[in-house]
């Protein structure tokens, strides 16, 4: 079994986030991860409750996967700084393929410094 991975993409902006994040939640879960979607959440909360949701589902991965628009979303750019700040591990999904980002310790970026 693969890591567990959040899902990280724009929702508010888009009327088809449901089946956007539907396919990239079966992409995944056919490679084998187990998935945690905030596309499952209900409507009605504040943004600042659905971040606090979203933090506590990201504790709970490995691995967040962004979507391809997640740098129109300011959720989405809330949970890479989060998830950056938590050490999780970063991945992008692009059709059906999930690519990771290698970020370097600050002892290795000092060597390039």
């Amino acid at each position: 079994m693969k890591a567990k991975a959040f899902i990280s993409g724009a929702i508010s902006s888009d009327p088809d986030y449901h089946q956007k994040f539907s396919d990239a939640s079966m992409v995944l879960i056919k490679q084998g991860y187990t998935v945690m979607s905030p596309a499952v959440l209900p409507y009605g909360f504040e943004q600042e409750k659905y971040l606090h949701i979203c933090e506590a589902m990201i504790d709970c991965c490995e691995v967040v996967v962004f979507l391809p628009d997640w740098s129109i979303s300011p959720g989405a750019i809330h949970e890479m700084f989060y998830a950056k700040r938590t050490g999780k591990r970063i991945a992008y999904l692009t059709g059906k393929t999930v690519v990771y980002h290698t970020f370097l310790s600050e002892s290795q970026q000092k060597l390039y410094d």
